[in-house]
């Protein structure tokens, strides 16, 4: 294991020990300066904070603004670095890859906004979005946020009973899918899947088919519109909606794996200063690095740190609709060197994974002792800040800004410490601060393990947690912990959830004292 210093960091040691002590001294001065650097606004906002944590639980970031999610993502790019690469497209067959610049993808995703405004999709819909890692799950979701349309992404490969359980519950009327979808190269029957689910539910419901294979047209149903001829009747012309920053931007459903799946809900302001602004300092994007954050775009990660975040900060994001060990375990290697990746994130679990494979499938990508010995190059994981010299990957705790510190290192790449805080579906990476602060070296800690197996008080879990946050540098409190065991925290409520989508449609905040 080796230390190396960042070149050419965003922040410098001094810049950073600024910004953390601004952070702590005036919270409100600092957020409001964040955000007005990270985010175009349509309406100034003229309050930052509004939170109050007793009785009636309200938070709410940056109340007063109004921006448009999409205008930030794509737009304002569009507007002054047309011909900029914003997505690059690998596909599960090594042999398929497409480019978008961001004045392209302007174009794809107004015209699938027009698509959804054909269907009668308007402002404050939900709209379920059942797709694999092909470009059109970044078209619906932006299309989505263009108009004001609350997007629901569900794993494209959830059975039929999760997927009717996810509908069901956030009342969409609208579904987004595709004929099949490719995945290590198999297929994955997404259309016959959404048949299935539809069956249990509301039989208006319209459904969106993106021909990807067309092989599945025989599954038709009388609510099916297709996409590609939708596409015919609408020009790429659509103005962004103003949004509230308060106004709700996606619902996002827990695993399930610890009782019934709940729909978080996040707002827009807050959650696009905060994706984009850890985004950048923590991996440390400059324009012209090449960013590749492997996670789906079913999961948390896959919404802020794949698609929001890098685009909002102008960055060129690869999306993989493929799996680590496909053709083979040389893939993602070969998927760097094909596209200059500079800038990788993946999980401990893929990072496992192929370690126990061994070196011979390293070994084949000539580039690789090239990329080692470039210092540009990142490496980063969820939850991961090292892994040892048996292999061994240490998880659960971040590492702090991304400044010109020393860095711990797997062979000469660096390894940035990304940990999403607690519930994978609730926040965002915490290297660079939890909530109104901007911390350094906090720990993420899920207690749900503590309360299921050891059994121990909850309001102890939480103050035994706040304990070790505070020994970190920490401040604030836990304020409550949800029935999966998750710590919610006063300093963390920016990016984070705004709390559950309920069977009213209402979105309720769980706090257990």
């Amino acid at each position: 294991m080796k230390d190396f210093p960042l070149n050419n960091p965003l922040l410098t040691q001094e810049q950073y020990d600024q910004m953390y002590a601004e952070s702590f001294a005036n919270k409100e001065q600092f957020w409001s300066k964040i955000a007005k650097e990270q985010v175009t606004w349509f309406k100034d906002f003229t309050k930052v904070k509004n939170t109050n944590y007793e009785g009636d639980v309200s938070i709410k970031w940056f109340e007063d603004g109004e921006l448009n999610v999409c205008y930030n993502c794509v737009d304002r790019h569009a507007e002054q670095r047309p011909d900029d690469t914003a997505i690059i497209w690998e596909g599960d067959d090594p042999s398929q890859s497409k480019t978008y610049t961001y004045k392209e993808l302007q174009s794809e995703v107004s015209r699938f906004a027009n698509v959804l405004k054909k269907l009668g999709v308007k402002k404050g819909d939900r709209v379920t979005i059942y797709l694999t890692m092909i470009p059109e799950v970044a078209f619906a979701m932006l299309a989505c946020t263009r108009i004001g349309a609350i997007h629901s992404v569900i794993f494209g490969g959830f059975a039929p009973e999760s997927i009717a359980g996810r509908i069901q519950d956030c009342q969409s009327q609208f579904v987004i899918t595709a004929d099949e979808g490719l995945r290590g190269g198999k297929t994955i029957p997404l259309k016959k899947y959404i048949n299935t689910a539809l069956e249990s539910c509301d039989d208006s419901i319209k459904t969106l088919v993106v021909r990807y294979t067309n092989t599945q047209d025989d599954l038709h149903q009388k609510n099916d519109f297709y996409y590609d001829e939708l596409l015919k009747e609408v020009d790429d012309q659509c103005a962004c909606e103003p949004m509230n920053a308060e106004d709700p931007l996606f619902i996002l459903y827990t695993s399930g794996s610890t009782g019934k799946p709940k729909g978080v809900l996040h707002t827009t302001g807050g959650y696009l200063v905060y994706a984009s602004f850890t985004h950048k300092y923590s991996f440390d994007y400059h324009p012209g690095d090449v960013y590749w954050c492997t996670a789906d775009a079913g999961w948390i990660t896959g919404h802020s740190y794949s698609l929001y975040g890098p685009l909002a900060n102008g960055a060129q994001t690869l999306l993989f609709e493929g799996v680590p060990n496909f053709p083979d375990f040389s893939r993602f290697w070969q998927v760097c060197d094909k596209h200059s990746v500079n800038i990788f994130y993946t999980a401990p679990t893929a990072i496992r994974a192929l370690m126990k494979e061994g070196n011979d499938f390293v070994i084949k990508d000539k580039n690789i002792k090239k990329r080692e010995s470039n210092t540009d190059n990142k490496f980063g994981t969820v939850g991961c800040v090292a892994i040892d010299k048996n292999g061994n990957i240490t998880s659960g705790t971040s590492t702090g800004g991304m400044t010109n510190k020393k860095w711990n290192r797997i062979g000469d790449v660096p390894i940035i410490g990304a940990g999403t805080y607690a519930n994978n579906k609730t926040c965002g990476i915490s290297s660079t601060g939890w909530g109104e602060y901007f911390i350094r070296n906090v720990v993420a800690y899920d207690i749900s393990s503590q309360i299921d197996y050891l059994k121990i008080d909850i309001n102890q879990a939480a103050k035994n947690t706040l304990k070790k946050v505070k020994d970190l540098g920490g401040s604030g409190g836990v304020i409550g912990i949800d029935s999966d065991g998750n710590i919610m925290m006063d300093f963390n409520t920016k990016g984070m959830y705004r709390g559950y989508i309920n069977s009213d449609g209402e979105t309720k905040i769980e706090i257990y004292q």
